[in-house]
C-alpha cells in the first residue's frame, strides 16, 4: 500500500506548475493577470470563467487543489501513513 502513496505522489509532479507560469506569477501585476496564467492549469478550473478574480476565489482555488491533492493520497493510505497525512 505505501507503494501507491508513493507512486501517486511521484504522479501528481506532472500537475505541479511549469516554470513559465510560476516565472509569470512572480510578475503578475493584478489578479487579473494571475487568473489568466491559471486558466490552463489544474487551479483554472476550480476559478469561475468570465468573472473579475477576487483574491478570496483565488486563495479557495489554491486550497480547493490541495484538498483534492490530498484526498487522492488518503485514498490509498492506511494506518500510520494515513494519520501522517
Amino acid at each position: 500500500m505505501e507503494n501507491y502513496v508513493i507512486t501517486s505522489a511521484h504522479a501528481m509532479y506532472t500537475k505541479l506548475l511549469p516554470k513559465n507560469v510560476i516565472e509569470g506569477l512572480a510578475a503578475a501585476r493584478s489578479l487579473s493577470d494571475i487568473a489568466t496564467l491559471l486558466m490552463p492549469t489544474e487551479y483554472g478550473k476550480k476559478l469561475v470563467r468570465g468573472k473579475e478574480l477576487t483574491e478570496s476565489e483565488l486563495i479557495q482555488a489554491f486550497l480547493d487543489v490541495f484538498e483534492d491533492r490530498v484526498t487522492i493520497l488518503m485514498q490509498g493510505s492506511e494506518g500510520y501513513l494515513k494519520e501522517f497525512i
